[in-house]
C-alpha cells in the first residue's frame, strides 16, 4: 500500500505554440511539459546586453548590502543596454493527461476575444479550451475522444499508444485533423464566418452586406446551431486509405496556407522506408495534397509528388511570399510549391548515396538534420530557421522569380554571431514577436532568442511596406535590432501577407553575417534526469549544523553540450554575508533612509543600502527594550548618542515616510517619528481624546505617506504624513468608527493592478488602498484618502479563495476557517510583480546562484558533456562522474573485414567518448580527469567499501566503474571493470582544490558491456552486470577482479542491487525486456541462487527494493511510463513458494522514469520503524521528480476514501479523468493485480489543501492533513 507523489513538476518543453489567448490583443505562449500546461506572456525590459556571451545581464535586483561594496557588473559583463523580451508566467495546470500536440484556434466567440487552444493527449483525445476573464482561467469548451473499438486496425496491429499522434489545424481556423493509430484521421470541423456551413447559399453580390447578429445562429443543410452551445459541427472519422489507397503508411501531415477548402500535405508510402533495405527502397517515400469537402465529408487528391526520398520524415508549410511546403530529411530538404515543382538541396553527402532525386548539392554543410526544427522568420520575412538536433542554427533562402521559386540555399549560421547559441536539439519553436522566437528544449534549458540584421544592404533592394502593428509587445521592443522600418503584426492575417508579398521583386540573398542571434529569457530544465547520487555532508564542510545527518541530492541533467549536474535542497539556505549576535532579539528591521546628502539635483536616490538595523528585544527579569545599530563592515555597532530611547518598549513596526527621509517607530502606546540621524522628530500618542481610552498598537503597515495602525480594542487608526514630515490623524467615518477591524494592511497600486472602479469625487487621487478584516470576516477596501465609501466590498469570508472576483458571494460550508492576518504585497521580480493577499512572512537573502521555480532550492553546474553516470566519494568530499562528448567513429582494421579500411567518407558517425572526472564539492569544479580508450562510455559508477587484502582483510573506499564500447554492430560487445582510489597530491598553487586525484587500482576486460554495479555481501565483494552474466567478484592481492559465483541472466541487465545496508545479501536483478529477478547470494560457499521471477512481459527499465516492516516489495518501472508493485513473499500460495514474484498494482506516472533509489534510513539504521519509513525517489526524462511512500492499512483507506472523493467532485484541467489516467495500459498483468491496495495518486490528494474549496473533516483534518505531508515528505535529504 503505497502513495506516489510528484515532487517536482516537469520542466522539459515538447510542445509549444504562440496566439492571442487572454484577449484579442494579447500576446501569449503556451507551453506544454509532457503532463504541465503552461501560460505565458512577455514583457520588454532595459537591460546590458553582454557582448561576450551575446545574451542578457539579468536586471539587479536592489538588496540589502554591506556599505563600500560594488552592485555594479565586472568588466567583463558591460554592454550595450537594449530592451529584452522577458517570460512572464500568467497560469500553470497539472493534468491527468500527457499532452501530444498543440494548436491555435479562431472561433467566431470566445470569453476572452482572443482565440481558442486545442489540445491533442494521448489515447486519441482533443480538448477544446478557451480563456474566462471572469474566472481568470481556463474554461474546457469540449473535449472528443476516438479511439474506438470500430476504429481500430487488424488484431495484430500495435496498439494506439505506441503510435505517433499529432494534430494539425486548418490556417482558417475551419477544421482540425488528428492522426491517431496506424492510418486513422479525425476531422472536427469549425463554424467561421464565411464558409459553407455558415453562409449556406448567401452571396454578397445579391443579398448585400451580411448583418452580424449579437448571438450568431449558424445554419447548416440540417439544422440550426447556436454557438453559444457549441462553436464546432459533428466530428467524424475516416481511414487515410479511404482517402488514397496509397497512404498505408503515413509519416506527417499538415493544412497548407492560401487554399479554398481546407488542404493538408501528407508524406506516405506504400511500403515501410529503412534504411537496411535501401537497394530496395530507395526513394519509397510521395508526398500528397488533399482537400476535403466539409460538408459533404468527401475530399480530393490534387496533386502527387513520388520517388522521394526515404528519410523524409517531416512537411512544413509555408506562409506567403514563398507558399507551398517544405519537406525535411535527415540528408537533404525539398521545397514543393503549389503546382507540384520541387527544389531540393542536399546537406550532407549522405544525400547522394541515399536517393536519386536531383537536388542542389550543398554537402559540404555537413549538417545532421534528424531531429531538427524548422520554423519561418515572421509572417513578413520569406526565410526559415533550421535549428539541428545538435542546436546549430542555419539559414534557408529562397530565390523567387516572379510567383514561383527557382531555387533554395541554405547557410551556416556564425558562430560569433550566435550559431551555437542553442547548446542541444529544440523540441519545438514558436515566432512570439517581431524579431523573437521561443525554442523549446526536452534536453537543455528552453530559450527565447533574438534577432537583428548586423548589414542591412541586399543584393536586391527590398520595397518598405507599411503595416500596421498590433501587438501586446512594447513599441521600444526594437532595441535597436534594424530588422527593418516595418512593424510586425502576429496576428495581421491574409492583408498583411498579401502586402508582404508584394514587397519582394526579386531575388533576395543576403550576406552571410546578416543575422545575429541572442538569447534574451529562459525557462530552465533538468531533463533528462539519468542518476542521483546521494553525498553525505560532513560537518566542517556544511554551515549549518543540523546538515551533518543529512545526504545531499545531486542529479545529472542535461544532454550533450547542455549536460551537467544539478543540486535539489528542500529548504533554503540564504548566504551569509555576516553574523553577529544581538542578545535577546525578538524581531528586527533594516532600515534605509535618505538625507539631503543621498540626493542628487533632480531628485533621484543615490543611497541605495540599509543604513540601520532596529531590535527589539525582551529580557529575562527586564521590560522589553528596543535597539538602534549602525550597518559597518564591520560587526554593527550600537547608537546610543541618538534620541532614540531604547527604554520606550518594544518596538511594533518599522517604517519609512517621505521618500525615506523620516524613520516611523510604531509602539504599543505611541508612535515616534525620527530625522535620517535619529533626532527625534514628533511623538504621537495613542490616547482617545473623546474616551480617554488608552489602546495599544498591535500591528502596522505602511504606504508613503499613510500609517495604518490596528489597535487591541479592535480600532483603526490611520496618520498621515505632510510635507514637513509630520503626522496628523485623518479622521475616519462614523461607519468605520464602529467597525471592529480583526486585521490591516495598506498597498501602493501604482499600476493599477486590481482595476478597481471608483467615483470621481473632489479628493486628490491616489493610488494607495487600505485593507480592512472586520471581526466578522468582511473585507472592504479603500482607496486613501477617501475613506468614507469603500470601493469593494466581500462580506462573510470564511475562507481566502485562490481569486477574488467583483461578483464574490459567500457559499454556506459547514466548517468555517477565521482568517486572522491579512498581508497585501507584491510577488515576483523585478521583470514582472503582482499582488497577492497573504499571510504573515519573513525575508531573508536568497543565494543568488539558485533557483525556485520548481519548489526545490536546485542549482545547475554546467560541465559542457553529458553525464552518464555519478556517484558520492565521502571520505574526500568529492563526486566521481562518467561524462561522454560526441568523436567520429572510423572502422577499425580488422583482417576479416577487408573492405572496412576502404572507407573514403568524410561524413563519419558520431559516437560516445567518455571520461572520469573527479568533481570537488566545495568549489564545484573539475579537479581531475582519467580518459577512457576511444569509443568507450561510461555506464555505471559506484562508490564502495572493497576488501582489499585477502590476508588481512583490510577494506577502503574505492570508486568502481563499468564501462561498454561501442564499436556497432558487426562487432562482439565489451566492456571494462575499473576500480579507482581517490589520494592526496600535491595540487597546483593556484587551485588548492587539486589536492585529489585518481588512482586506477584495478582493470578487468569483459564480454558483453557492463551494465550495473553493486556491493554485496559482508566481505567486501563486487556484483557486476556483464552481457548475460552476473558476476561476485572480489579483490585480489595482484590488483586483479577474481570471480567467485555468477548466475546466468536473459537479455540485457539493466538493474543490480543488494538490499542494504546493512548488506543481507539479496539482490534485484532486472532485466530491459524478460522481468525482474530475486536472487540470493551465499558466502560459504560462494553462489548466487535464483529466489523468484516476476512476470517476463515486464520491461525493466530501473527498480529497487522497498522494504516495509516485515514485508518486502520491489517496484520497478517499464519502458510505458509505468511503475508496478510486486511482493516476495514464499507463504502465499499463489507465489508457489516464492518461486513466483506477486504483481500486486500498477500505477501510470505519464513519466519515463530514469532511476528509482531507495533512500537511506533517517538514523542511519535500517531496523525496526527505519525499514517501515524508507521510501523511493524516482527521476525521469520530462525533469522530474516523484516519490513513493508506504502507507499502513489505516493511513492507506482514509487516503483512497478521500481519492476517490475528490476524483469525481474536483474540476480537472481540460475535462480530463485522472483514475483514467492512473489506470497502466500494459500486457504484464499476470491476473493477480489488485491482491492489495493500488498506489495512491498524490497529486489529486494534495488538491484537497487547495484554499477556499473543501473544508476540512472536522477533527479528522489535522491527521488527514499529517497523511498527507507525510506522503510528500523526503526524509533524510538536505
Amino acid at each position: 500500500m503505497q502513495c506516489y507523489t510528484q515532487l517536482t513538476s516537469p520542466t522539459a518543453v515538447t510542445h509549444s505554440i504562440s496566439l492571442p489567448f487572454l484577449s484579442a490583443s494579447a500576446n501569449n505562449l503556451v507551453v506544454a511539459k509532457t503532463s504541465l500546461l503552461q501560460i505565458f506572456s512577455f514583457k520588454s525590459v532595459l537591460s546590458e546586453t553582454n557582448l561576450a556571451l551575446d545574451g542578457p545581464i539579468e536586471p539587479r535586483r536592489p538588496s540589502n548590502v554591506v556599505p563600500g561594496t560594488s552592485t555594479a557588473p565586472s568588466a567583463g559583463q558591460k554592454g550595450d543596454r537594449a530592451y529584452t523580451t522577458k517570460l512572464v508566467l500568467i497560469a500553470q495546470y497539472e493534468l491527468s493527461g500527457t499532452i501530444t500536440s498543440l494548436a491555435r484556434l479562431k472561433l467566431l466567440g470566445s470569453k476572452s476575444g482572443g482565440e481558442a487552444l486545442l489540445v491533442s493527449l494521448q489515447s486519441a483525445k482533443l480538448s477544446l479550451v478557451e480563456w474566462d476573464p471572469q474566472r481568470y482561467s481556463i474554461s474546457t469548451i469540449s473535449i472528443h475522444l476516438y479511439e474506438r473499438e470500430d476504429v481500430q486496425g487488424s488484431p495484430w496491429d500495435a496498439e494506439s499508444l505506441d503510435h505517433v499522434n499529432y494534430l494539425s489545424v486548418d490556417p482558417r481556423s475551419r477544421c482540425a485533423a488528428l492522426k491517431f493509430g496506424a492510418r486513422h484521421l479525425a476531422i472536427l470541423p469549425f463554424y467561421q464566418a464565411g464558409d459553407d456551413l455558415v453562409m449556406d447559399d448567401y452571396d454578397p453580390e445579391i443579398d448585400g452586406e451580411r448583418s452580424e447578429p449579437d448571438s450568431p445562429i449558424l445554419k447548416t443543410k440540417d439544422e440550426k446551431v447556436n454557438l453559444e452551445k457549441t462553436p464546432y459541427a459533428a466530428s467524424f472519422v475516416v481511414s487515410l486509405l479511404a482517402l488514397d489507397p496509397s497512404l498505408s503508411h503515413p509519416l506527417h501531415l499538415a493544412f497548407l496556407y492560401e487554399y479554398r477548402e481546407p488542404t493538408f500535405g501528407i508524406l506516405s508510402s506504400q511500403v515501410a522506408s529503412s534504411s537496411a533495405l535501401l537497394h530496395e527502397r530507395r526513394d519509397c517515400l510521395s508526398y500528397t495534397v488533399i482537400t476535403l469537402d466539409l460538408e459533404q465529408r468527401a475530399s480530393t487528391a490534387l496533386l502527387t509528388v513520388t520517388n522521394l526520398p526515404y528519410d523524409l520524415f517531416s512537411v512544413i508549410p509555408l506562409r506567403l511570399p514563398i507558399g507551398g511546403s517544405f519537406l525535411v530529411g535527415a540528408n537533404e530538404v525539398i521545397y514543393i510549391d503549389q503546382s507540384g515543382k520541387t527544389n531540393g538541396v542536399a546537406v550532407n553527402e549522405f544525400a547522394k548515396i541515399s536517393t536519386s532525386f536531383a537536388m542542389t548539392d550543398q554537402s559540404d554543410l555537413g549538417l545532421r538534420l534528424e531531429g531538427s526544427v524548422v520554423e519561418q522568420l515572421g509572417l513578413d520575412n520569406s526565410e526559415l530557421l533550421i535549428v539541428t538536433s545538435t542546436g546549430e542554427l542555419a539559414i534557408v533562402s529562397f530565390k523567387i522569380d516572379g510567383r514561383s521559386v527557382s531555387g533554395v540555399s541554405i547557410r551556416r549560421c556564425a558562430e560569433e554571431n550566435g550559431g551555437h547559441l542553442m547548446l542541444t536539439g529544440p523540441s519545438c519553436a514558436s515566432i512570439v514577436g517581431r524579431g523573437r522566437i521561443f525554442l523549446g528544449s526536452e534536453q537543455a534549458d528552453s530559450v527565447v532568442i533574438g534577432w537583428s540584421r548586423k548589414a542591412d544592404k541586399l543584393k536586391r533592394q527590398r520595397s518598405r511596406t507599411d503595416v500596421t502593428v498590433n501587438n501586446e509587445l512594447d513599441a521600444s521592443e526594437s532595441d535597436g535590432e534594424d530588422i527593418d522600418d516595418d512593424e510586425d503584426d502576429l496576428y495581421s492575417g491574409a492583408k498583411a501577407q498579401e502586402e508582404a508579398k508584394e514587397a519582394i521583386s526579386g531575388t533576395v540573398i543576403a550576406d552571410n553575417n546578416d543575422y545575429r542571434f541572442r538569447v534574451h529569457d529562459k525557462l530552465e530544465g533538468f531533463g533528462p534526469m539519468r542518476n542521483i547520487a546521494l553525498g553525505k555532508i560532513s560537518r566542517s564542510a556544511s554551515k549549518f549544523a543540523d546538515s551533518a545527518s543529512k545526504q545531499e541530492l545531486l542529479v545529472s541533467t542535461g544532454c550533450g553540450r547542455a549536460g551537467g549536474i544539478a543540486t535539489f535542497t528542500q529548504k533554503i539556505r540564504p548566504q551569509i554575508k555576516q553574523q553577529f549576535s544581538i542578545p535577546d532579539a525578538q524581531k528586527i528591521w533594516t532600515v534605509r533612509v535618505q538625507d539631503s546628502s543621498d540626493m542628487q539635483l533632480n531628485g533621484a536616490v543615490v543611497n541605495e543600502v540599509d543604513k540601520y538595523i532596529i531590535a527589539s528585544r525582551n529580557t529575562s527579569g527586564s521590560d522589553a527594550q528596543s535597539a538602534v545599530y549602525k550597518v559597518s563592515l564591520e560587526e554593527p555597532e550600537e547608537l546610543t548618542d541618538t534620541d532614540f530611547d531604547p527604554e520606550a518598549g518594544a518596538t511594533v513596526e518599522i517604517g519609512t515616510l517621505n521618500n525615506g527621509t523620516r524613520i516611523v517607530q510604531v509602539l504599543s502606546s505611541e508612535v515616534r517619528t525620527f530625522d535620517a540621524e535619529f533626532g527625534l522628530a514628533q511623538i504621537v500618542p495613542m490616547t482617545d481624546e473623546a474616551t480617554g481610552a488608552e489602546p495599544k498598537a498591535l500591528r502596522a503597515s505602511f504606504a508613503d505617506p499613510y500609517v495604518l495602525l490596528i489597535r487591541d480594542d479592535a480600532s483603526v487608526l490611520l496618520l498621515r504624513a505632510e510635507e514637513s514630515g509630520d503626522l496628523d490623524e485623518i479622521e475616519l467615518s462614523p461607519g468605520l468608527q464602529k467597525k471592529q477591524v480583526r486585521s490591516g494592511t495598506l498597498f501602493e497600486d501604482t499600476n493599477d493592478d486590481f482595476r478597481l472602479e471608483f467615483e470621481d469625487s473632489d479628493d486628490e487621487a491616489g493610488n494607495v488602498l487600505m485593507f480592512l478584516l472586520t471581526e466578522g470576516g468582511g473585507l472592504q477596501i479603500f482607496r486613501l484618502p477617501s475613506i468614507h465609501k469603500p470601493i469593494y466590498v466581500a462580506d462573510g469570508l470564511s475562507f481566502l479563495p485562490p481569486f477574488l472576483a467583483p461578483d464574490f458571494t459567500v457559499r454556506r460550508s459547514q466548517a468555517r476557517e477565521i482568517l486572522t492576518e491579512i498581508l497585501v504585497a507584491e510577488l515576483g521580480d523585478p521583470v514582472q510583480k503582482s499582488p497577492f493577499m497573504i499571510g504573515y512572512v519573513n525575508v531573508a537573502q536568497l543565494p543568488q546562484d539558485s533557483r525556485f521555480e520548481t519548489g526545490w532550492v536546485t542549482r545547475k553546474i554546467p560541465l559542457g558533456e553529458e553525464v552518464q553516470a555519478l556517484d558520492c566519494h565521502p571520505p574526500t568530499q568529492t563526486y566521481v562522474i562518467g561524462t561522454s562528448s560526441k568523436t567520429d567513429f572510423k572502422l577499425p582494421e580488422d583482417e576479416n573485414h577487408p573492405d572496412w579500411g576502404l572507407e573514403t567518407t568524410s561524413f563519419l558517425p558520431r559516437v560516445e567518448q567518455g571520461t572520469i572526472k573527479v568533481l570537488d564539492r566545495e568549489t564545484w569544479s573539475i579537479i581531475n580527469e582519467y580518459p577512457l580508450d576511444p569509443y568507450e562510455t561510461v555506464t555505471c559508477i559506484k562508490s564502495l567499501s572493497m576488501e582489499t587484502s585477502e590476508h588481512t582483510h583490510s577494506r577502503a573506499d574505492l570508486i568502481t566503474v563499468g564501462t561498454a564500447f561501442l564499436l556497432g554492430s558487426d562487432l562482439p560487445s565489451a566492456g571494462r571493470v575499473y576500480v579507482f582510489a581517490i589520494i592526496p597530491c600535491v595540487p597546483d598553487p593556484d587551485f588548492p582544490q587539486t589536492s585529489r586525484r585518481l588512482k586506477i587500482i584495478a582493470k578487468e576486460d569483459t564480454k558483453g558491456a557492463v551494465t550495473a554495479l553493486s556491493p554485496i555481501g559482508t566481505q567486501g565483494f563486487l556484483l557486476t552486470a556483464q552481457g548475460q552474466k552476473c558476476m561476485v567478484r572480489g579483490l585480489k592481492e595482484d590488483n586483479t577482479l577474481l570471480p567467485v559465483a555468477f548466475i546466468d541472466m536473459h537479455c540485457y541487465t539493466t538493474v543490480a542491487k543488494e538490499l542494504g545496508p546493512p548488506a543481507t545479501g539479496l539482490c534485484l536483478l532486472g532485466d530491459a525486456i524478460k522481468g525482474v529477478s530475486l536472487a540470493g547470494y551465499y558466502e560459504e560457499p560462494y553462489q548466487l541462487r535464483l529466489f523468484g521471477k516476476s512476470n517476463p512481459h515486464i520491461e525493466v527499465l530501473a527498480a529497487d527494493f522497498m522494504p516495509d516492516a516485515k514485508a518486502l516489495y520491489l517496484v520497478i518501472a517499464d519502458a510505458d511510463s509505468n511503475v508496478h508493485v510486486l511482493q516476495f513473499d514464499p507463504e502465499n500460495p499463489k507465489s508457489l513458494s516464492g518461486q513466483r514474484l506477486l504483481h500486486l498494482t500498477s500505477f501510470h506516472t505519464g513519466h519515463f522514469t530514469t532511476s528509482i533509489t531507495l533512500l537511506p534510513p533517517v538514523n542511519g539504521s535500517d531496523t525496526g520503524a527505519q525499514m517501515q519509513n524508507r521510501s523511493l525517489l524516482l527521476t525521469s526524462t520530462t525533469g522530474s521528480l516523484g516519490l513513493v511512500k508506504a502507507l499502513d492499512p489505516m493511513t492507506h483507506r482514509t487516503l483512497a476514501a478521500l481519492q476517490s472523493h475528490l476524483q469525481i467532485t474536483l474540476p480537472h484541467p481540460l475535462g480530463l479523468n485522472p483514475r483514467a489516467y492512473r489506470a497502466a495500459t500494459t500486457g504484464a498483468d499476470d491476473g493477480m493485480a489488485g491482491l492489495r491496495g493500488g498506489i495512491l495518486d498524490g497529486m489529486i490528494l494534495r488538491r484537497w489543501l487547495e484554499p477556499g474549496r473543501w473544508r476540512r473533516w472536522g477533527d479528522e483534518g489535522e491527521e488527514v492533513r499529517k497523511a498527507l505531508t507525510y506522503c510528500g515528505k523526503v526524509e533524510g535529504l538536505l
